[in-house]
């Protein structure tokens, strides 16, 4: 008579469930953290892909907006055609991550394309419950 691994062994499959949940297991602040990381980044993500760069600051930190000013300024001359995540995001420390993308925009004016890589540096600030992008904006070339 053949028995099934499963019913013969109960014990053992609830430790292996057991270790595999734990083993994954993130705490509930830890969790809550990163899908603020995913909100932010998808987020910023949108507002470069539908040219509203004049809502770029949002994710700069209060005392790094003035970093923004050139893409305020340039903001009419171009046109976001391609945007695409090339790796991360990637933990630096625990509240800091990394992600790499590469931007393809049109000069209005001349209609050519160019393309950028927008290496983004992300921080939590925990008593805005957010994250914000630390590092510069990109610098699209006219």
């Amino acid at each position: 008579m053949r028995t099934n691994h499963v019913t013969a062994r109960p014990g053992l499959l609830a430790v292996f469930l057991a270790v595999q949940l734990l083993g994954g297991c993130q705490t509930l602040a830890e969790k809550r953290q990163s899908t603020r990381l995913e909100k932010a980044l998808h987020a910023y993500e949108l507002i470069m892909r539908w040219g509203d760069l004049g809502n770029i600051d949002q994710f700069a930190l209060a005392s790094d907006t003035a970093q923004s000013s050139e893409i305020l300024e340039n903001a009419d001359k171009i046109r976001v055609t391609h945007y695409e995540v090339l790796s991360g995001p990637v933990a630096i420390d625990a509240d800091t991550v990394m992600q790499q993308v590469l931007i393809r925009y049109i000069v209005r004016d001349t209609q050519v394309q160019k393309e950028l890589l927008d290496r983004q540096v992300w921080r939590y600030v925990p008593e805005q419950k957010t994250w914000k992008r630390i590092s510069k904006p990109p610098r699209f070339a006219l």
